[in-house]
This record gives C-alpha cells, structure tokens and sequence, in this order.
C-alpha cells in the first residue's frame, strides 16, 4: 500500500542530499520503465501507474501500485505527469577511470545543467560510448531532469566523476581535444584516433586548470553568422563526436 509516510519519501528524491541519503532515484515514463524492466530489472524498487494506464510488460515480483493524479502530481517531478514514475535503487557512481579507454571519451568539465547533461549522456549513447567522465563538480546524473533527458541512456552509459588529470595519468597521457572558440578549424586538422573531448561549462567554458592539460584545441567554424557567439554544449558536443566518429559512421553505412 502507498501509505503517506512512502509517498514523502519519494517526493523528496528530487534533492541530492534525500537521493544520496535513500539510496535511491525516480524515474518517470513508460519507455524509461520498461527500459529499466528489460535492461536492469535488479534496480527497480517499485512501479507506480495511474487507473487508466496498463502494464504490459513482465514485472516479475516487483511491487506495483495505482495512484491518482493528485497523487502523482505530488511526486512527479514534471507538469503533466504521464502516469509512469517507478523508484530505482541508486549505485553510488565511482570515481576511479577505467584501465582500458573507448577510443573517444567524453568528459564533461563542470557541466552544471541537467537537460544538457542528460543531452550529452543519450548523445553519448548514441555514438556507441559505455562511459561518461565528469569533474566533481558537474550534475548529479541522478538528477531527475537529467534522467528525463537522457531518454533512457543513463542505463546503458556509466558515469564516474574525476578529476581530468588523474585520466590523463591513468591512461598515459592520451591526447585531449579541448571544444572551444579558438584553436585549430575542426573540419581542417587530423585528430587523434584515440582521444579524450573535453566540454566546457555552458558559460565559463574549460576550467583554467584543464586548459593546461589540452593537447588539441579545436572550434566549430560559423557560417556568417550575424550574432550568435556560441553553440548549446549539447549541440557543440553532437558535431564534434560525428567528427570524431566520422571513419566508424562511414563504415556503418557501408555494412546497413
């Protein structure tokens, strides 16, 4: 049974300190849940429908219960809550990079908010990442915006968050590609086949301190643009990674 005392609990996920405190986050929508359901069923703590929505996938033994829209709108972290919100338990995200390094590795330098850290975890997705670094201080990936706008990505990307020169260390001075408004015409340079692509702050841009550590700075030329005098990160982010990816994009055509 949904008693009060459940509800507040989960009303109170939208804040970090609750999530960490808990151990646990929300999720909302059907795609969301039933990506969970078929990816990490072992995270799903509960599933809450409204009357008029049905399930039609297995749940397993996993609670599930109906709740009003009242109800829902308490909970929700959207204005028009679809009437899909499960509770999943958190695993606290490492801080420790991997041995073995993707060929490109996003890192996201104090990137603070969620939509386009959500963004950048489904773009991620997208071009065959499993990993996403990010400095300490960027977005909890457990941000319930930062989930929604990931689209489901955030089960299928791992997130770990360090500082970029402990990576740097860890995987022998890889070559770092720094987005940026200066530097080398992107279109024009040979970049490195294995690389990190480091994204700064939506209005600071890379930390001073990593400015030091990039080997490769990189812009995206405009085309008689009038008064635009920057890119949204995300948007930076899917053209640099389509760059990056270009041999492997091509490959793939070839083989559908």
């Amino acid at each position: 049974m949904l008693t009060r005392a459940k509800l507040l609990e989960i009303q109170k996920l939208k804040f970090k300190t609750e999530r960490l405190k808990q151990g646990r986050f929300v999720i909302e929508g059907y795609k969301m849940i039933r990506d969970c359901m078929l990816m990490h069923p072992e995270k799903l703590e509960m599933i809450i429908i409204s009357p008029d929505q049905k399930l039609d996938f297995e749940i397993q033994q996993i609670p599930c219960y109906t709740l009003d829209l009242n109800g829902f709108k308490r909970i929700s972290n959207l204005v028009e809550p679809p009437g899909w919100l499960a509770v999943c338990k958190l695993h606290k995200p490492v801080c420790i990079p991997p041995q073995n390094p993707q060929a490109v590795t996003l890192y996201l330098d104090d990137i603070r908010d969620p939509g386009n850290f959500g963004t950048l975890l489904r773009l991620a997705d997208w071009f065959g990442h499993t990993l996403l670094i990010a400095s300490e201080h960027s977005c909890d990936v457990f941000n319930p915006k930062a989930i929604q706008a990931s689209m489901g990505a955030c089960f299928r990307v791992d997130v770990i968050y360090c500082a970029l020169s402990e990576i740097i260390n860890t995987w022998d001075n890889m070559p770092v590609i720094g987005a940026q408004l200066h530097g080398e015409n992107l279109f024009n340079s040979k970049l490195p086949p294995k690389s990190i692509l480091v994204l700064g702050n939506e209005s600071k841009g890379i930390d001073i301190e990593n400015q030091r550590l990039i080997t490769h700075s990189r812009y995206i030329p405009a085309l008689k643009s009038k008064g635009s005098e920057s890119l949204n990160v995300a948007v930076a982010a899917s053209v640099f990674l389509t760059e990056l990816h270009r041999t492997d994009l091509k490959q793939s055509a070839f083989l559908s």
